[in-house]
């Protein structure tokens, strides 16, 4: 798996721009059919192809329900929603079971996979999609989806779709322990909602760190009982750029610790930055005492001081 770099645009969409390091060598025929980002380690075709129908379920194996059941109602959910079929989540005690089905199973002992390693063959009965740990079978999945028609990634099922996938077997694990990407709310408030369609992105790309940059000159976004003016005062600016239009908003504790969750269920570590003393005028303006010059100064005063010192 290797590591990308994204550009943000408009809407949130994730624009893979950079892959680091040499690709692996794939089958020609492989590379000219089959797009997974971030490019796998190995992929061979196979013949024929396994079609999703009214009675196909996802399945968890008996032995893994206690750490694969969240995986399991994650990918029945998603798989619904594009498809309109019903797609129980079952757990498996034999064989049977498993029959044209997509299956989500543990191998801890398969450590050539690190932590977020999987093993995703799709033959024409089932899917079976194996990590050492969850996190591995989660990503699994993210490669099963991105093999599907992309009307998969529709909040709606769309009429007429062949959901089919192409008998397959992808071998897969990241390069890099630490794969990053941030999201600046100080700046321009982004709504929970638009956060956490950034965080199933991230997730989509296999991406497992989400640096959430809560605080800056513009705007303090998170909320603190004890100082209420942080966000009363310092998360609302009358204008941007001379607009005249006023822009603002924070998180409460309460959505923080649902989008921390929210990230967890898709194997994405939060990691938050609140910045003292630097990029702290939003502090400085609500608290105007602990400022050494006796508050904030705006941009263009900071500007204007430091030419009169040059």
């Amino acid at each position: 798996m290797l590591a990308a770099t994204f550009t943000i645009f408009a809407g949130l969409t994730l624009c893979p721009v950079i892959l680091f390091g040499a690709p692996q060598s794939l089958p020609q025929e492989a590379a000219e059919t089959i797009s997974i980002i971030p490019q796998p380690l190995s992929v061979k075709r196979d013949d024929g192809t396994f079609a999703i129908g009214p009675s196909t379920a996802v399945v968890v194996a008996n032995k893994d329900k206690d750490l694969l059941l969240s995986v399991g109602e994650h990918s029945a959910a998603r798989l619904r929603q594009a498809t309109a079929y019903a797609l129980d989540l079952r757990v498996a005690v034999g064989v049977k079971e498993r029959a044209g089905a997509i299956v989500l199973a543990l191998d801890p002992a398969d450590a050539d996979l690190g932590d977020e390693g999987y093993r995703l063959k799709v033959t024409n009965a089932p899917v079976v999609i194996k990590g050492s740990k969850p996190a591995g079978v989660f990503y699994g999945v993210q490669t099963f989806y991105q093999l599907l028609p992309v009307e998969v990634e529709k909040s709606q099922p769309t009429p007429g779709i062949a959901w089919s996938v192409p008998c397959i077997r992808i071998e897969d694990k990241p390069r890099f322990p630490w794969r990053g990407m941030h999201l600046d709310v100080g700046r321009h408030f982004f709504s929970k909602d638009s956060v956490k369609r950034y965080i199933d992105l991230l997730a989509a790309y296999k991406v497992n760190t989400f640096h959430w940059y809560l605080t800056e000159d513009q705007g303090w976004r998170i909320e603190i009982k004890k100082y209420p003016r942080l966000t009363s005062v310092g998360a609302w600016r009358k204008e941007t750029m001379d607009n005249n239009i006023p822009h603002g908003g924070f998180y409460t504790q309460d959505e923080i610790r649902e989008v921390v969750e929210y990230a967890k269920e898709r194997f994405v570590t939060v990691v938050p930055e609140i910045e003292m003393p630097g990029h702290s005028q939003a502090a400085l303006a609500s608290y105007p005492e602990l400022s050494c010059s006796g508050g904030a100064i705006s941009s263009r005063e900071r500007v204007g001081r430091d030419v009169r010192r040059l």
